[in-house]
């Protein structure tokens, strides 16, 4: 019988051992208790895995979690996987920390969403790390690594950043026994001004968010003015926003209105997993539906956003950005005593909203209903706003939408 099939995985019956399914691949199956509205229910989850010997030593790695990735796909992966372990063992041992950090990428790229492998590689071929690149992992010291951190001033979260990728290339040569020890610095040893929290306008003072709606209102670009309006409205983060188009709507459960990513689209996500779905407010899924919106750059926007001076802007930075309006819209729900989970649910914040992978594929979990109540009442709340101060903005959604 031939195991290498889509419909023999899904239909095998459970079992605790390890079993081969040729060419390499084994599955291990395990039981998962995971919520699913107000009860726990039992999940079967089926773990793909590559396992090959190579010089006496046994490798294995997990290749991905099965319906996620198809057969077909682990195989071609596989294919991959055992290519760069041959490569590895045949490969002399010395090695550059440039060697290991493009060691540490390519197995990454199996765990990790692609726009970080890209920001880690963008960020290692900066200047700072020339101290690194063409040095023997053995005989980097503490103070090399220190050189390249203080490259970056006082800026905390780009040494953290910076810290991160060399800390990951060490992990990557201990674990494979090519070095004894990582010495990369703990982050309390890092210095440099933090970034607490994003700046936002503070909803004790609300003339300060009726000034910036204002400020949209007096944009004379009108995909400007849609796009930051949207941004205050839809709480995503800008990549997110920035795709929403009327291809993505999606209505779920009772009639939600929703937009639909990619989980790789995501900050969590990773390719393969199942869609997200987004609750918005009904005007805005219908001005969408009816509209088409040419979005400028998100590099573009912050540097319109960033025209809004006001003194009551609070926060690390003394301007705002796209990613202000999270913190924004956050903030005035709790200090308008508005469902915080539900809030949760709309900042995508999907370990806090508690959607199992049950209810992801069912589209049926609790908090989508609490996430479109308070997309309405955000709707809501903002337009009594506009409509006190006659401020002309959400005729945008009567006359086109």
């Amino acid at each position: 019988m031939n195991k290498l099939t889509n419909s023999y995985i899904k239909c095998m019956a459970f079992n605790t051992r390890l079993e081969c399914l040729g060419n390499n691949i084994y599955v291990r199956q395990t039981k998962k208790k995971v919520p699913y509205m107000d009860i726990l229910t039992t999940e079967i989850e089926k773990k793909l895995i590559f396992r090959k010997k190579l010089n006496g030593k046994l490798k294995q790695c997990v290749i991905g979690i099965f319906p996620t990735i198809k057969i077909e796909d682990a195989l071609k992966k596989a294919i991959i996987i055992g290519q760069e372990w041959e490569l590895q063992e045949n490969k002399p041992k010395y090695y550059t920390f440039s060697d290991l950090f493009n060691l540490t990428m390519t197995e990454k790229k199996y765990s990790t969403k692609p726009n970080t492998v890209e920001n880690y590689i963008k960020r290692f071929n900066s200047k700072a790390f020339d101290i690194l690149r063409n040095k023997e992992i053995g005989s980097i010291e503490i103070v090399d690594i220190w050189r390249v951190l203080d490259g970056y001033s006082a800026k905390y979260e780009s040494k953290k950043k910076v810290r991160t990728i060399i800390n990951e290339v060490f992990k990557y040569a201990v674990k494979r026994g090519i070095v004894e020890k990582n010495i990369t610095p703990n982050l309390s040893e890092i210095s440099g001004k933090k970034a607490e929290y994003h700046s936002y306008l503070d909803p004790r003072f609300p003339q300060s968010l009726i000034d910036y709606l204002k400020f949209i209102s007096k944009i004379e670009k009108e995909n400007i003015k849609t796009a930051l309006l949207l941004n205050l409205l839809v709480p995503l983060r800008a990549s997110n926003l920035l795709l929403i188009s009327a291809d993505r709507l999606v209505t779920i459960d009772d009639n939600i209105p929703c937009i639909y990513l990619e989980a790789e689209k995501m900050k969590s996500g990773k390719k393969g997993e199942k869609p997200t779905t987004y609750p918005l407010a009904r005007k805005i899924y219908n001005f969408l539906k009816n509209n088409t919106i040419n979005f400028t750059s998100a590099e573009n926007l912050n540097r319109y956003i960033r025209k809004f001076k006001h003194d009551k802007i609070i926060g690390a930075k003394p301007y705002m950005t796209l990613h202000s309006m999270r913190s924004v819209f956050a903030s005035h729900v709790q200090f308008h005593g508005s469902d915080i989970i539900g809030s949760e649910n709309l900042l995508s914040h999907s370990g806090v909203a508690g959607t199992s992978s049950v209810a992801r594929h069912y589209y049926r979990s609790v908090p989508y209903k609490r996430g479109y109540k308070v997309a309405e009442w955000w709707f809501d709340f903002i337009k009594s706003l506009c409509e006190k101060n006659n401020i002309n903005l959400f005729d945008l959604f009567e006359k086109r939408g």
